[in-house]
């Protein structure tokens, strides 16, 4: 995941506390939007109406939710333990 942000430029001229809270609060970022479209799916609307993104790096940020999912998984897992 740090090779694909710092190949974006997205951590130039950070420190590693720096880029460790860009990633943090990126990726906070990419879990509240996919939290939104979970929402709007579920609401009942019709697939026209399933919120879409405005973020311009929605779509390359996909590699956040592999981190994401696995996450949500391994606490799922212990947590029914």
């Amino acid at each position: 995941m740090w090779e694909q942000l710092e190949d974006k430029g997205l951590l130039k001229g950070m420190d590693e506390k720096q880029q460790k809270n860009k990633i943090k609060n990126l990726k906070d970022v990419f879990r509240q939007e996919l939290a939104k479209i979970e929402r709007s799916k579920k609401s009942g609307c019709g697939t026209e109406d399933i919120y879409t993104p405005k973020l311009t790096w929605f779509e390359a940020g996909h590699f956040f939710a592999e981190v994401l999912s696995t996450r949500h998984n391994s606490t799922q897992h212990t947590k029914y333990i």
